[in-house]
């Protein structure tokens, strides 16, 4: 579900491509591994070495790639791990969305950090490639 609700969003912007949008977008998750009981939120099993090694990666990634926008799509890894790392580089531009598989605040116009933000985040780095 998630990754058919991004790129919906990707191919909304009208994405020039013979595949799926969500194809040519560098995607990765906060955490190197799953939660301990399936379907269970992370945030109830993380631990300090989750956090760790989740900055001593992403750090690599972000290094190796130099994205010029990064969008945690969940709350919790933008308060545990993505603050951090847009300390660590001021030059991108992070943001956090809610997790695109939740109901409860995705499709939620109300809702300041849901889809519409995503997509608000993806104009504006659209708009700036052209």
């Amino acid at each position: 579900k998630m990754y058919r609700e991004i790129n919906a969003c990707l191919r909304e912007l009208n994405y020039p491509t013979p595949d799926r949008p969500i194809s040519h977008a560098c995607f990765t998750n906060t955490f190197l591994r799953p939660a301990s009981i399936s379907g269970q939120s992370f945030m109830h099993c993380c631990t300090n070495r989750d956090i760790y090694l989740s900055l001593e990666v992403l750090s690599s990634v972000l290094s190796t790639l130099s994205p010029h926008q990064v969008i945690f799509a969940s709350k919790y890894g933008w308060d545990s791990v993505g603050v951090s790392l847009a300390k660590q580089f001021p030059n991108m531009i992070f943001d956090f969305v809610s997790h695109p598989a939740d109901p409860f605040h995705w499709n939620v116009q109300a809702y300041p950090h849901g889809r519409n933000k995503f997509m608000s985040l993806l104009n504006r780095w659209a708009d700036q490639k052209t």
